[in-house]
């Protein structure tokens, strides 16, 4: 039988590891939670293969590589009936110029039943 992640961690972790490995030959480099947001995750990748290969003029300073990366993790948690708004953000670090940040902010609805399960545990 197949087993489909419905809670937001289990589907976080599937991207995470799964997801990536199978498009990127890799796992993310991490996965974390907001201190401030409770409702907000991200998914870190230092060095994204894909970014690689993307490139824009600096007239579209606007433009956003990592956008494809955020599309792709929207449709997935949107996919395990967990909806995000989901956005990249590159944060250039020393060594690493294409470090990208996903960052995923679930919907109200998610939150509340996922507080739900958790009480019923």
């Amino acid at each position: 039988t197949v087993h489909r992640e419905t809670r937001v961690l289990p589907t976080l972790m599937f991207i995470n590891t799964v997801v990536w490995r199978a498009l990127f030959d890799k796992q993310a480099d991490s996965l974390g939670r907001s201190t401030d947001n409770e409702d907000e995750y991200m998914i870190t990748d230092n060095e994204p293969n894909i970014l690689k290969y993307i490139s824009a003029p600096k007239e579209m300073s606007s433009f956003s590589p990592g956008a494809f990366l955020a599309g792709i993790v929207e449709a997935i948690a949107e996919g395990c009936q967990c909806p995000a708004r989901v956005t990249s953000h590159l944060v250039p670090a020393e060594g690493m110029p294409l470090k990208t940040v996903i960052l995923l902010k679930f919907n109200k609805e998610v939150m509340e039943r996922e507080k739900r399960l958790d009480a019923g545990k």
